[in-house]
């Protein structure tokens, strides 16, 4: 304001400027002296109103830069600003909306939010990355870059750790936060809005495509795949659309053909789940694409599936003394198992991490080593069978029993009891037969131990006698499982070797099926932890990742098992290869995340009532044209600056018009 100094230079030179008239005497001066008066007022007038708009014009300057405004509210904030614009570019924002791209025009928005803000305001730029380098407030000039920077990303986030995000960012006592996105229902759960501090403006852009439907994942009904065996992969398609979806085809890529699988038929907003068989004839790692022809959303069109089959599968048996005949007939026939045998007096502890299956053999005593060392192999995914003998110190098993949450044993007794129930819906005979037949031989034992009643949660009988009480059944520990039975494979006992029907299929599921199942997928940016074997046998090697991009990622070992966090290091779909040194491990296959599969929207008015506040500003796709002049009276009130400047050219007007047109006297 001290600009209104100003004022006095149009009043000096309207006191300066003046002219020297000449005096001019006449015999008769009375009529010359009247026009002289009626000129000189006229003059006089003229003047003071060319005076009177350079006065008004440079008042309206001064008035404009000091940007005056119109209050319109108690909560109007002066000074300089924090502000935190959320960009939405996860693969819905690909969709156009008047054949231009969605994220173009929210990156429009950005910029035009950001040029409201005078040049000392300080801004956060937040994607669906969630990049560290977003988590800063920046310049003016270093926010309009990284807005500029802005592409397509897989990563899906929920609105409401968006706004916590924001939060972090923007200290003080007023936050100011944008959030621009196309508000899909998966991803909005911003909730009733309760914040007093926190001023959120919301700007939908959207699309307005209407069907959709994806391959949302898949797996296998057994929890392995087995080779030589029928494997039924089953898949899960969904129709997000209001229409029905009729004969839409279907396919797998895999061993380097493509398969039509069928035709599918989908009922409007349903899911349904087909089978396909799949036969795998080999060992080692597999990779299949199912895939889908569906317009115009791609993204969720095709899955990839990755999954390995066991060159070896590794049992270990431990002995009282000699190996057992039966348990040495069933696996040493079989190429595809790797059998061996151990004394409980030699055993080899550090060897554990490499089988999938221990069977404890007629093993009299379990020193606390040995508990240990079983405890641990089986909290980390490993199997371990118990077949207790006649003469078995019951406290040593008890000891690693109750450690596992398990039923504990109880005395031996010598009677004759018959198995009656076999319980198919358990992993370890599910599938096994095709039907359960009644002349179907189940064991006899003449001496076996009974169980106390207390077991944890997940335990199931997997055989039981008559009376219900069990005759073998597993536990879950951790990762692992652990099987138990009644009596040992000592035929005086048990003739549960003796019956090929139930003892092969029993022994041979225990060794090869995990009780959690094969993962064949991840999703990006869901699943950043992923779990495989350690096999790293030098502490120093590391493991990398290598497909689209190769990396190392963040790993930590577990004993037998290794953790690899791949955070946001993957950003395609497709197979990445687990490599250590030179060798493949394993294949790992990354998906798109399904969130965004579903294309229903929050319209201005259903936003509204999610948010239940009417303090919470939302800007239709119209309304958001005008973003700049919302920003400044939002954060001003009624700014007038426009208003003064257009005041101070008509004033100039003025000014033009009355010299040109105001003749002098």
């Amino acid at each position: 304001m001290w600009g209104l100094l100003a004022l006095a230079i149009p009043v000096i030179i309207h006191l300066f400027y003046f002219r020297r008239f000449k005096r001019i005497y006449f015999t008769n001066v009375k009529f010359l002296k009247e026009i002289k008066e009626e000129t000189s007022s006229r003059n006089k007038l003229k003047n003071l109103l060319i005076l009177a708009m350079r006065l008004a014009a440079v008042a309206c300057l001064v008035f404009a830069f000091a940007q005056p405004f119109l209050p319109t509210g108690e909560n109007i904030k002066t000074g300089d600003k924090a502000v935190s614009i959320y960009i939405d570019n996860s693969f819905s924002m690909a969709a156009e909306k008047e054949n231009i791209p969605l994220l173009d025009l929210a990156k429009e928005r950005a910029v035009k939010i950001v040029n409201a803000y005078g040049e000392d305001s300080r801004f956060q730029i937040l994607t669906a990355d969630f990049e560290g380098r977003h988590q800063r407030l920046v310049s003016k000039d270093e926010a309009l870059a990284l807005v500029d920077e802005i592409q397509i990303t897989p990563s899906v986030q929920k609105l409401s750790k968006v706004i916590n995000r924001q939060k972090q960012v923007l200290k003080g006592d007023h936050h100011i936060l944008f959030i621009i996105s196309d508000f899909q229902k998966s991803t909005t759960d911003i909730g009733i809005w309760k914040d007093s501090l926190t001023e959120l403006n919301l700007l939908p852009i959207q699309h307005s495509i209407a069907k959709n439907v994806s391959i949302d994942s898949a797996w296998f009904s057994a929890p392995v795949p087995i080779i030589g065996e029928a494997n039924r992969l089953v898949v899960k398609y969904t129709n997000h659309a209001d229409e029905a979806v009729e004969d839409m085809n279907a396919s797998i890529f895999k061993d380097g053909q493509e398969k039509p699988t069928g035709l599918l038929s989908i009922p409007p907003r349903s899911s349904i789940v087909d089978t396909i068989p799949l036969n795998i004839l080999k060992t080692g790692i597999h990779e299949a694409v199912l895939r889908i022809k569906d317009f115009p959303v791609q993204f969720d069109d095709s899955l990839y599936l990755s999954f390995l089959v066991k060159e070896k599968v590794k049992v270990l048996a431990i002995n009282e003394a000699a190996p057992d005949r039966y348990l040495q007939a069933l696996f040493g026939g079989i190429q595809y198992f790797q059998f061996d045998n151990q004394e409980v007096a030699r055993t080899q502890y550090q060897g554990f991490k490499d089988y999938d299956l221990i069977l404890l053999n007629s093993v009299r005593s379990l020193s606390s080593g040995l508990i240990d060392e079983l405890y641990k192999f089986i909290e980390t995914g490993g199997k371990v069978t118990l077949l207790p003998g006649k003469d078995a110190d019951i406290a040593s098993y008890n000891a690693l029993l109750s450690r596992s949450g398990s039923r504990t044993l109880q005395s031996w007794v010598a009677q004759e009891k018959k198995v009656s129930t076999l319980n198919t819906r358990d992993f370890v005979f599910s599938d096994v037969f095709s039907a359960t037949e009644s002349n179907l031989h189940l064991p006899t034992t003449k001496g076996a131990y009974n169980f106390g009643q207390t077991a944890s949660a997940g335990s199931l009988s997997i055989l039981s006698y008559r009376d219900g009480s069990p005759y073998l059944y597993r536990s879950p520990v951790g990762e692992g499982q652990l099987y138990v039975c009644a009596s040992n494979l000592n035929t005086e006992y048990n003739d549960l070797a003796s019956l090929a029907e139930i003892f092969v299929p029993l022994l041979y599921r225990m060794a090869l099926v995990k009780s959690e199942g094969t993962r064949l997928d991840y999703f990006i940016g869901k699943d950043n932890l992923i779990e495989i074997e350690n096999q790293k046998t030098n502490g120093e090697a590391v493991y990398k990742l290598k497909g689209a991009s190769e990396f190392i990622p963040s790993q930590q070992g577990f004993g037998r098992k290794l953790v690899l966090d791949v955070k946001h290091q993957v950003m395609r779909a497709g197979f990445y290869d687990v490599v250590l040194g030179e060798r493949v491990q394993e294949k790992l296959a990354f998906n798109y995340d399904r969130q965004e599969s579903d294309l229903d929207l929050y319209a201005e008015t259903a936003l509204r009532d999610q948010v239940k506040n009417d303090a919470v500003n939302i800007l239709n796709f119209e309304g958001q044209e005008g973003i700049q002049d919302f920003v400044g009276e939002k954060d001003k009130g009624i700014v007038l600056w426009r208003w003064f400047l257009l005041a101070a050219l008509m004033f100039l007007l003025a000014e033009i018009l009355i010299i040109r047109l105001v003749k002098n006297g």
